[in-house]
């Protein structure tokens, strides 16, 4: 991947070389008018009117080039950043979204990557366009009067250090506390939206209204107190300019009493310095963009910085063409839990056989299906695949042998059509209607306004709960794997329907190898029965 320095470094000098030009048009326009005033014969003016026209013009086409450059070389970042930090956090949230509501994850994955995607343009290169202006500029004035460098290179180092600094120091201080609002109102308004029908039962909405209203408000104090902030910046930014102007406008009148340059040069003077710090107006966004950029940073790397559950091997073997699966002696937790949830547990199943594992919620009946989808490993005993470890197997060649029926199937925002080519991209329509014809959906998916083409909405809201369910088994059935790992695979449907649907994943189970985790009895299959209790599997 092409590397983001060089357009960068060319958006900077392209924003330096933008101001410089409004500078030097700001000079020769003035320089004109005042020496216009003298009416000296017209060839001298003709190169003053040049430079007009040429700086006039240069700013825009400097100003365009700073646009693409920065462009470029933010998506090349993006690029890099999202391809990076994705592949840095998808192996570990599975596992540690467990210990994240949903909206702080999302505030993670989202917001704090969005915060990070604004680096080149609004910190990079605003600050290097700085600090060129300001040696150009402050060397230029230098060389006519060292007061007059002196002045303007004190007043620009105020404009760009103490008062990118108050935005900085505003960020720090606020920014956790908006950030911590933000997650929690973005929590509590989906909490509010998915559990409306039960707080409206429970007559506990208003409650819940009142209280995100009140955070809603807490969040908008936090954001007056920061705009009040950056104004006041702003202001000292705008007094620092103004008070430059007049020291230069001071200096400069005393420098032509003195005889050291024309009268008519005090114009371009002032002005020149005057316009140069358009270089330091984005710099107090730039503070804040810092410190905002650092605390993502330190967020995201809270995620990365969590041990690896299964990290892939150096040297993976290649996948063994037996399907069996076992857990010998095997001790497995989350990160960051202070115990483990499976203790020395013993679990086999064989090629082309089935088990139903039962036992209470949170004995760790999932944690099994996510040590054989290789989600997590053993931290002592073994999980195996075809006799193989699974640790010593990549995750996605692992996982290609096994389905896993999660009991929270999530219905992707997309079409019917785009939720079941998850499995397989390339399925027709013919596969597409089989595997709704096993999971008994397809006369459900047919009275849809554009049947296959149904966009399900956000969450999948068109379909219930039970139909969402059964929308994941025809995406299994599309997979096609040897393995099925069903995690109450029948929840929340009712009782002739389950039967049906137990049937129906009994005939496309035949010959494939099958671990039934349920709850409650499983009527009509016969399968032999384990439990899991305090971490360890036993025959029932």
């Amino acid at each position: 991947m092409r590397s983001s320095a060089g357009p960068l470094l060319g958006a900077v000098l392209a924003s330096a070389l933008t101001v410089l030009a409004g500078v030097g048009l700001m000079a020769t326009a003035s320089t004109l008018l005042a020496t216009a005033a003298l009416h000296p014969p017209l060839y001298r003016l003709m190169l003053l009117v040049t430079g007009v026209r040429f700086f006039g013009t240069s700013r825009g086409f400097f100003r365009y080039l700073e646009r693409l450059l920065a462009h470029d070389a933010t998506f090349r970042y993006l690029a890099r950043l999202r391809t990076r930090l994705f592949a840095a956090l998808i192996p570990r949230v599975p596992a540690a979204a467990r210990g994240l509501a949903s909206g702080r994850l999302q505030e993670r994955l989202i917001g704090d990557v969005g915060r990070l995607e604004s680096v080149p343009v609004r910190l990079l290169v605003p600050l290097g366009a700085a600090l060129a202006v300001l040696a150009a500029v402050g060397l230029g004035l230098g060389r006519l009067h060292p007061g007059l460098g002196a002045v303007f290179g004190l007043g620009f180092l105020v404009a760009t250090v103490p008062i990118p600094a108050l935005g900085y120091l505003t960020a720090v201080r606020l920014g956790p506390r908006r950030g911590a609002l933000s997650e929690e109102l973005r929590q509590a308004a989906g909490e509010l939206a998915e559990g409306l029908p039960e707080l409206l039962v429970y007559g506990e909405a208003g409650g819940r209204v009142r209280a995100l209203g009140e955070l809603a408000r807490r969040q908008a104090r936090l954001e007056r107190q920061e705009a009040a902030l950056f104004a006041l910046g702003e202001a000292l930014l705008e007094l620092a300019a103004g008070a430059v102007l007049v020291g230069l406008f001071w200096i400069g009148a005393e420098a032509i009493r003195q005889g050291d340059f024309p009268a008519r040069w005090l114009p371009a003077v002032v002005l020149s310095g005057f316009a140069a710090f358009e270089a330091a107006r984005p710099l107090p966004q730039a503070g804040v963009l810092l410190a905002e950029a650092g605390a993502a940073w330190r967020r995201i790397g809270t995620l990365i910085a969590l041990p690896d559950p299964a990290p892939e091997p150096a040297r993976p073997r290649s996948r063994p063409r037996r399907h069996d699966l076992e857990l010998r002696g095997a001790w497995v937790g989350y990160p960051g839990a202070s115990e483990a949830v499976l203790r020395g547990a013993d679990l086999a199943l064989p090629e082309r056989r089935q088990l139903w594992l039962a036992g209470p919620s949170g004995s760790g009946k999932s944690t099994v299906a996510w040590t054989w989808l290789r989600f997590l490993l053993p931290q002592r005993g073994e999980a195996r695949l075809g006799g193989s470890p699974i640790a010593a197997l990549e995750g996605t060649e692992a996982r290609r042998a096994l389905v896993y029926l999660d009991p929270h199937p999530v219905v992707f925002f997309g079409t019917v059509r785009e939720n079941l080519r998850v499995a397989d991209p390339e399925a027709d329509e013919e596969a597409l209607w089989r595997a709704l014809e096993a999971a008994l959906l397809a006369e459900r998916v047919r009275r849809l306004p554009a049947g296959l083409d149904t966009p399900l909405g956000p969450g999948g809201v068109v379909l219930s709960g039970g139909e969402a369910r059964r929308l994941a088994i025809a995406r299994a059935v599309l997979k096609n794997a040897p393995v099925w790992l069903l995690d109450e695979p029948t929840e929340g449907l009712d009782g002739s329907t389950e039967r049906a649907l137990l049937r129906r994943l009994a005939e496309l189970l035949r010959g494939r190898s099958a671990l039934w985790i349920s709850h409650r009895p499983l009527p009509g299959l016969g399968l032999p029965r384990y439990r899991l209790e305090g971490g360890r599997v036993r025959r029932a």
